[in-house]
């Protein structure tokens, strides 16, 4: 009667050594399925596989996370904006612009960590910087989102990005946003904007305010913040005007939804360009 040992594969010696590191080469038999005998890679080779491999993946992620950017509704020179590259001409207005910098930092770090489910109120004059920084931090909640295998591997391959789902960050314009819904109206086919903000992970509402005020746009802003307030969604929006600004123009129906969960930040200064 045969015993378990007589099932575990054997090595034997090829009598051949490796031609990149000289190890001796073996093949591998396998009792179990009719003495079949195949030829083992040797372990540099398995070392080299797992490198390039390893290389693929990472290869595939960047190309995923270039893919998030770019569906996100960011445009292209929004897709580098970094906390890094947001400077100052001198030190007394890279000291004014600190605060605001870090409260974008930490909101960041508050989302990728699953805490934050506010509304960050970026406001200031028009080119204070305000949009680099919530663009900051949609590319930074980018850069550290987890890339599943699959769609690495397949994106390091075949150098495309897919099997994506939801998106992490959705970015647009308050002025875009009520446009396409418009547009929506004339196209059954049109994408129900509205319905994918309100479900979007991390909202960037880039500058609030600047559309023109209707009862319409007033629905569709209340709806939005409503449904947001309610899940407990992260919000990040910008603005030229400051909260009692936008309430003047808005109404308090809208900035209540907003000011319940804000946290306003005023971005000083006029020099950097969103």
């Amino acid at each position: 009667m045969k015993q378990a040992a007589d099932f575990m594969p054997t090595r034997t010696p090829t009598g051949e050594n490796c031609p990149d590191c000289g190890r001796a080469l073996y093949t591998c038999t396998i009792p179990a399925v009719g003495c079949f005998s195949v030829p083992q890679a040797c372990a540099c080779v398995l070392a080299q596989e797992e490198t390039q491999r390893k290389q693929q993946l990472e290869r595939g992620r960047a190309l995923v996370r270039q893919r998030l950017r770019e569906i996100s509704g960011m445009r292209k020179r929004q897709q580098t904006h970094t906390f890094a590259g947001f400077d100052a001409k001198t030190s007394a207005e890279r000291r004014a612009k600190k605060p605001a910098l870090d409260a974008a930092a930490a909101f960041a770090a508050q989302y990728l960590a699953g805490q934050a489910s506010g509304v960050l109120y970026l406001h200031g004059h028009v080119g204070c910087g305000k949009t680099h920084l919530a663009c900051a931090i949609a590319n930074r909640a980018i850069d550290r989102i987890a890339v599943r295998d699959e769609a690495a591997e397949y994106a390091g391959k075949y150098g495309e990005a897919r099997f994506l789902t939801r998106k992490p960050v959705r970015f647009t314009t308050a002025a875009e946003m009520l446009a396409e819904i418009r547009r929506s109206f004339r196209n059954a086919a049109q994408t129900d904007i509205l319905a994918e903000c309100k479900r979007a992970r991390l909202l960037i509402l880039d500058d609030l305010g600047a559309e023109k005020p209707s009862d319409w746009t007033r629905e569709c802003l209340f709806e939005l913040f409503d449904h947001r307030n309610e899940e407990g969604l992260p919000t990040v929006i910008t603005s030229n005007l400051s909260p009692d600004s936008l309430r003047e123009q808005l109404g308090e129906r809208i900035t209540d939804r907003i000011r319940d969960r804000a946290a306003a930040v005023r971005v000083p200064g006029g020099s950097e360009r969103g």
